[in-house]
């Protein structure tokens, strides 16, 4: 289900710093530096992942440093860009992001009003660290809040509709003052300070916000944040787990949980379950676990799971079937059997090559599957992941060491064959014993060491033969997957050229027609009621008889008795004009006589052509 797929050039040349993907046409948002490239729409064409559209965004402000994180408003248009020193609201003409927008009306170059958000507090030493877009649980509408995370402990909510704006926070969550072991005063053991490193907005509604929590020492908190004055305060979860990074599943608007997916800095994974309540989370468990070869170095959201970034590899986490168990065993209904999470590798880099520290990106496709979209040393690559993924669950592999097929039963003939060992007992003499007595038990423990070694022999045999066979078998079918690979390829190739020579042939074959039908066409159009006129015209068609042989097979004879027809009618209604005018009646009838015989004349002209 797994398709290393070739991107296009985008002719991006500067170093990409940030990537996100955005809106509703399968787009993606590429930071390089303080420049912003859109790629508008992606397709799958011919095996290789093309962009309809490169965009450059131009922001009415300077950005002060590079981008080095984009969040956009999964509800709207903006977008959100924050480097080292810096937060801004950037505002994309909707037609970039809606369904509606066409690639060829697009223009090259689009300039975006850029705000900045409170700047006042980035003047000193404080940074931002994340940036996180909510809304009401009951509006669909645009985010009304931006929550920004910064070094200074502070977690600030902005309301984007209020009259100040993002000048200045509607609440402010101070954690130096609402956890007292923040302070510079105290240390871990380490000597290092501690802090909020990340946080999640599990619930927003009309009144508050239910933030979760994440320390520099792995420990998770959860807080009620009030959009009133009311009193804030932060309890301590003591999860059996440290954690480093979490996000947020998405889930449907009727699941009974809200499913979050961590990491501890050991590279193992974690399954959170949150049970909402009234005023907050009333519940939070690890309903599973599982390790990766290597340290995680990022998490992003992806369907019914999210996606493992490592220095090497991408894996994807499926939450279905764990979801579901939870689902059935909460509403009393009988419960499927238990799979746990499943984590899937999808990418894997060779020795050498790495995948970049910039988190990757997801981008759902028309054809209900998605696009992955990492950094490496080579640039921008991709996999597209087919909708197929998710029900294969045979093909689903557990991180961690894999069985080797065949080994069960080899092991089982070694051991049976180890049982045939012989024990060697000590041989134990003194100056009474006898000389002979001394050799036959060095004969028979020589005898015993003969046996064991001729038994590890056979062992050795025995693997060496399977693995040789094995590797044999594993590099014919390879051979023969790939002959068979080149013998399709080679009669596409040839299908492909018969295909080019057959187009070839019929457009040389379409342009003599056209030729012969335009000079056919335009004798008819010069034709006009004057006798030596048309005698001029008969014979042109005359002198091109032999050509029109092969005009009427392909344009049907009811074309040329239509025009016929349709001049005639023309001469009629001209010869009727100029007969109204007269008043003699018999002249009107010699006028008829002659227009019929006249018709009739052509008409014979007209069988004599096609004989």
């Amino acid at each position: 289900p797994f398709y290393r797929m070739k991107l296009s050039d985008v002719s991006i040349e500067e170093d990409i710093t940030a990537i996100s993907s955005y809106g509703h046409n399968g787009s993606l948002i590429a930071a390089c530096g303080s420049n912003l490239f859109l790629l508008f729409g992606a397709n799958l064409l011919g095996g290789v992942v093309q962009f309809t559209k490169k965009v450059k965004l131009v922001s009415s402000g300077t950005l002060p440093s590079q981008v080095t994180q984009i969040v956009p408003d999964p509800n709207g248009p903006r977008v959100a860009l924050f480097g080292s020193k810096f937060v801004v609201i950037l505002s994309v003409p909707i037609e970039l992001w809606s369904s509606c927008g066409v690639a060829e009306l697009l223009q090259q170059k689009y300039f975006c009003e850029t705000t900045s958000v409170q700047e006042g507090v980035f003047l000193g030493d404080a940074q931002p660290l994340q940036v996180v877009w909510t809304s009401e649980e009951s509006r669909d509408d645009l985010s009304s809040f931006l929550a920004v995370l910064s070094s200074d402990c502070a977690i600030r909510f902005y309301d984007l509709n209020s009259s100040t704006g993002v000048d200045y926070p509607k609440v402010k969550m101070d954690l130096l003052t609402l956890m007292p072991h923040l302070s510079s005063t105290n240390s871990n053991s380490y000597g290092l300070f501690k802090s909020i490193v990340s946080f999640a907005v599990l619930s927003h509604s009309s009144r508050l916000w239910n933030v979760l929590l994440v320390d520099s020492d792995g420990e998770s908190h959860v807080s009620t944040v009030y959009q009133s004055n009311s009193p804030q305060s932060v309890h301590q979860l003591n999860l059996p787990i440290e954690i480093s990074s979490l996000v947020i599943v998405p889930h449907e608007k009727d699941d009974i949980f809200t499913s979050l997916i961590a990491s501890s800095p050991n590279g193992v994974l974690h399954h959170l379950v949150v049970v909402m309540g009234e005023e907050g989370a009333d519940a939070i468990r690890v309903v599973d676990s599982l390790a990766l070869p290597s340290t995680i170095l990022s998490i992003t959201p992806f369907k019914s799971g999210a996606v493992a970034q490592t220095a090497n590899s991408l894996y994807i986490i499926d939450l279905v079937s764990s979801r579901s168990y939870l689902s059935s065993f909460a509403l009393g209904e009988p419960l499927p059997t238990w799979e746990g999470m499943h984590v899937l590798e999808c990418v894997r880099k060779m020795k050498g090559s790495f995948i970049s520290s910039i988190p990757c990106i997801s981008i759902d496709l028309e054809n209900d599957s998605t696009l992955l979209v990492y950094l490496t040393e080579k640039g921008l690559e991709s996999t597209v992941i087919t909708h197929e993924w998710g029900s294969k669950a045979g093909e689903k592999q557990i991180a961690g060491p894999s069985t080797v097929s065949g080994a069960t039963s080899i092991e089982e003939k070694i051991k049976e064959i180890i049982k045939d060992l012989k024990v060697i007992s000590k041989n134990v003499g003194s100056c009474k014993t006898e000389e002979s007595d001394l050799l036959i038990s060095f004969i028979t423990t020589l005898s015993s060491i003969k046996h064991n070694f001729q038994v590890l022999r056979n062992c050795v045999h025995l693997t060496s033969s399977w693995v040789t066979g094995d590797c044999v078998a594993r590099v014919d079918a390879v051979n023969g997957a790939r002959a068979a690979q080149d013998a399709s390829i080679l009669s596409l190739y040839h299908s492909l050229c018969q295909a080019e020579e057959r187009m070839y042939s019929n457009r040389l074959h379409t342009q003599s027609l056209l030729q012969k039908a335009n000079l056919l066409w335009n004798s008819l159009s010069s034709r006009s009621i004057d006798n030596e006129k048309e005698m001029e015209m008969i014979k042109t068609l005359k002198e091109h008889s032999k050509q029109l042989d092969e005009l009427t097979r392909t344009i049907p004879k009811a074309n040329l008795d239509m025009e016929m027809l349709k001049r005639a009618i023309s001469r009629t209604t001209e010869s009727s004009t100029r007969l109204k005018r007269r008043a003699d009646v018999v002249s009107i009838r010699e006028e008829i006589e002659a227009l019929m015989t006249r018709c009739e004349g052509i008409d014979k002209m007209m069988v004599e052509l096609d004989n």
